[in-house]
């Protein structure tokens, strides 16, 4: 027994030497490594490069900005269709130099994401050499989920940027000396995250608890409040906006997708379902989560269980608000977290076992590198989708050049047609489904009814009907209310329902300084008149 464990532990320590032997020669290749490094970066990029018809709902608010109407979905009401205000107004300033659509989402999404890959390696080979900068790269390009939306056109690559300059001045800070600069930095990265989205909070809620305790240790209750305050300016003049012109603190898709009337238990069956179809399909998000939330218990130091703690608040909002049905695309936040912890506390076996990981994960068909990847997995699994394969055909960047050498125009999908068809129709207003690249088309000036509630005021506080999907939920549109929008005039035929958008419209139509409406304001977010909407 003891000869078979002596041999075991000789087996081990040969391992570990000839592990460590390999882990050096790659380090002595380190401009080559990177030189290879980059090439993946870019072909990544540029293979995974497509946008989503989700994408095209907030491009449509971005040209009623252009047309000079608003922030807005329809030209007659001020209502917030996308749910990432700073993405949406980098989306305004680089529509200034970027007409179409298509490449704007594209050109703004690889910006961010080459900032990022940069940000990544720089700062981990900098502190802890090129191997492991390298490594973290090829942990987010094996990332089916990350790559999946480094270019779709939704706000998810600045996400991941601002979430990096968070993590390592946070780490700066941590590590001393002490550093006020670092501080603010790390605390401006983090509120301007939640302000692209407001619940990544429920992400880096932990780690702002703890930069704000650590703060007042070292520098004082005064400074601390103070830099709280400057840090915080983009978020909370961000949510005085959105009081102010559209009335209400949160995106209309909030109220459509999780103010929605459905159970707890259905809505906790639908959020297991999003993590287990999006770990599925990217078994990578699994492993770097599970290690990192081990290695942050394992730790003493309080920063590291912050960020596992934010990891484990940030899954459980996901389940409790029932995930959705891009699969992977709110879990790349966490698997950036994760990552970083991994990277910062692993040693050399651990890098090892996770580089064999990731070489054995390259073979598979849903990897990002692979040139045939996801054109097979278009239809959902239990109501999640891999998003990605489902428009390559119509919003991948090789579809739109064919598509703009035969039409002149991209996405070639149907829906786009259908709005070119009411651009250039007589009718003033339609009721459609799939309002992405149909609104797009259809221009600034036409009214496009979302019966899926996401650009829709009256709708997405209406009760949801017995169609639709976790967060495409469908309602009924009541009676009189296309007709309401063709003539300017309050003609719903329910009477409670009338009363109900009357007092809506003061909110989203009137002058943002109209008497009364102040009031108006307050009694909606209070829940004053939410009896009427029957």
């Amino acid at each position: 027994m003891e000869r078979g464990r002596l041999g075991l532990d000789e087996l081990k320590d040969s391992l570990s030497h000839e592990i460590a032997r390999l882990l050096d020669w790659l380090a002595q290749r380190a401009h080559f490594a990177a030189v290879l490094l980059a090439f993946l970066v870019v072909y990544g990029l540029a293979a995974n490069a497509w946008v989503t018809e989700d994408a095209y709902i907030s491009l449509r608010s971005v040209e009623q900005v252009h047309a000079g109407n608003g922030p807005r979905w329809n030209p007659h009401e001020r209502v917030q269709a996308y749910t990432h205000t700073l993405w949406f107004w980098v989306l305004c300033l680089a529509r200034l130099v970027i007409s179409d659509g298509f490449l704007l989402a594209i050109a703004v999404g690889i910006t961010f994401s080459l900032a990022s890959f940069w940000l990544l390696y720089s700062r981990l080979a900098s502190r802890q050499g090129a191997l492991v900068g390298a490594l973290a790269v090829l942990c987010l390009l094996s990332s089916k989920a990350l790559m999946d939306y480094t270019t779709s056109g939704l706000e998810n690559p600045l996400s991941v940027f601002l979430l990096l300059i968070a993590l390592f001045a946070s780490q700066r800070w941590v590590e001393g000396p002490v550093s006020i600069p670092a501080l603010f930095l790390a605390l401006g990265a983090l509120f301007l995250l939640a302000t692209n989205r407001l619940d990544s909070l429920t992400l880096t809620l932990p780690l702002l608890a703890f930069l704000a305790w650590s703060a007042f240790a070292e520098i004082g209750l005064p400074k601390t409040v103070g830099l709280l305050t400057l840090a915080s300016l983009p978020l909370v003049t961000s949510e005085v906006f959105s009081l102010l012109y559209y009335g209400f603190l949160f995106p209309n898709t909030a109220y459509s997708k999780v103010a929605n009337g459905v159970g707890l238990l259905p809505t906790l069956a639908s959020g297991a379902r999003y993590l287990v179809v999006s770990s599925l399909l990217d078994p990578l998000l699994p492993v770097v989560l599970i290690g990192a939330l081990w290695i942050a218990k394992a730790k003493k130091a309080l920063y590291w269980r912050a960020l596992g703690a934010g990891v484990l608040l940030n899954l459980l909002y996901l389940a409790l608000v029932g995930g959705d049905f891009m699969a992977g695309r709110f879990l790349t936040s966490s698997f950036i977290v994760g990552v970083f912890v991994l990277m910062k506390n692993l040693d050399k076996t651990g890098f090892a076992r996770l580089g064999l990981f990731l070489v054995l994960l390259s073979f598979s068909p849903l990897h990002p590198l692979n040139p045939f990847a996801d054109r097979h997995l278009g239809a959902p699994i239990l109501g999640v989708a891999d998003e990605r394969a489902f428009y390559s055909d119509y919003s991948s960047v090789e579809s739109c050049f064919v598509a703009w050498a035969a039409t002149g125009e991209c996405p070639a999908h149907p829906w786009y047609e259908e709005g070119r068809r009411f651009a250039s129709s007589p009718e003033k207003v339609l009721v459609a489904r799939n309002v992405g690249f149909l609104g797009y088309r259809a221009g600034t000036e036409k009214i496009v009814v979302d019966e899926l509630a996401l650009a829709d005021p009256l709708l997405a506080r209406l009760p949801v009907g017995s169609e639709g999907r976790v967060g495409h939920l469908v309602r009924e549109v009541p009676e009189g209310y296309v007709e309401s929008l063709r003539s300017g005039e309050n003609r719903l035929q329910d009477p409670h329902l009338r009363e109900y958008y009357d007092h809506l419209r003061v909110l989203t139509q009137a002058p943002i300084f109209s008497p009364g409406r102040l009031s108006t304001i307050l009694k909606f977010n209070l829940g004053l008149y939410d009896s009427s909407p029957e």
